[in-house]
């Protein structure tokens, strides 16, 4: 079910005029399509939490399900490899919530095994508060250079700087994620901005997603050279379930419309070119898809 079908909960945030950017964040991953986000439970990223566990109760007064689930993991690990995991099957942006410093640093291993199978997954951890931030002053909780840490495991890391630019950082990290080739996607959030009120924002709306569509001519090249290939092999690559049915179904189509023409008078290379095009649009277009609409 997609955004719009839902009930809005909370609408007007805490006071009916402004919200912290912890419910912020929760209002703007579900429109994005979230249903469920795993984390480990930390003093950095409690007004997030707090702000699902909000709407959920919300919710639950009103006879509706939470918007967001939140499942607690016992390890940072374990939290990205469930988001990782839930990605791939629900074919749609994941979440998962962690801490800053040790805690960032043990998201790394699993960050790597969705970097490296372009999972869309959008990590969100804590960091200390801006103030005492990248001074090296040994404060509690912070790792030094803990955001290049997380460019090294990730397609992109951000930081949010002020409570004004959260919902911005927030909406270019979503759309990283989903931008092919996909990925996961660090964003630091200091714990005092997550706690800090502003005023409502008025959209909550994602940034458009861009798809790139293969030119004509680069697919005539390749179904040319498909076609006076003796053996031919499709190297698909490590892609998520749907596109590779559609390539297979229109695979099929296409050899079935082959055997079917057989009667008439058609040239074999003819066929089997227009068998390769049609098997790499099929690829390219579904390839270059968004997994979710973040709407």
């Amino acid at each position: 079910m997609l955004q719009e079908d839902m009930p809005d909960v909370a609408d007007q945030g805490p006071d009916g005029r402004r919200a912290t950017v912890g419910e912020i964040v929760a209002r703007f991953l579900e429109h994005c399509g979230v249903r469920a986000a795993f984390g480990v439970i930390s003093i950095h990223n409690m007004p997030i939490l707090d702000a699902f566990g909000r709407r959920a109760a919300a919710a639950a007064s009103a006879g509706r399900p939470a918007p967001i689930r939140f499942v607690p993991a016992r390890s940072e690990p374990g939290a990205v490899n469930m988001a990782d995991a839930y990605a791939r099957v629900a074919e749609r942006i994941a979440v998962a919530v962690t801490s800053t410093g040790t805690a960032a640093g043990n998201a790394c291993g699993a960050m790597v095994e969705a970097f490296t199978a372009g999972t869309p997954l959008l990590h969100i951890t804590g960091q200390i508060e801006v103030p005492y931030l990248d001074r090296d002053l040994g404060y509690i909780h912070e790792a030094p250079e803990q955001l290049e840490m997380l460019r090294a495991v990730s397609k992109a890391a951000y930081r949010v700087h002020s409570a004004e630019t959260a919902l911005g950082t927030l909406r270019e990290a979503v759309k990283v994620a989903l931008t092919a080739p996909r990925g996961p996607v660090s964003v630091e959030i200091p714990i005092d901005i997550q706690a800090t009120e502003i005023a409502l924002p008025v959209s909550f709306a994602p940034a458009e997603v861009p798809v790139a569509l293969p030119a004509a001519a680069e697919l005539d090249a390749l179904a040319e050279r498909l076609a006076h290939a003796k053996r031919p092999l499709l190297w698909l690559g490590a892609a998520p379930a749907t596109p590779v049915r559609r390539c297979a179904a229109c695979s099929i189509s296409a050899s079935a419309s082959s055997r079917a023409s057989r009667g008439a008078a058609s040239c074999p290379r003819t066929t089997r070119a227009r068998s390769a095009r049609s098997i790499c649009t099929s690829r390219r277009s579904a390839s270059m898809a968004p997994v979710t609409r973040c709407s």
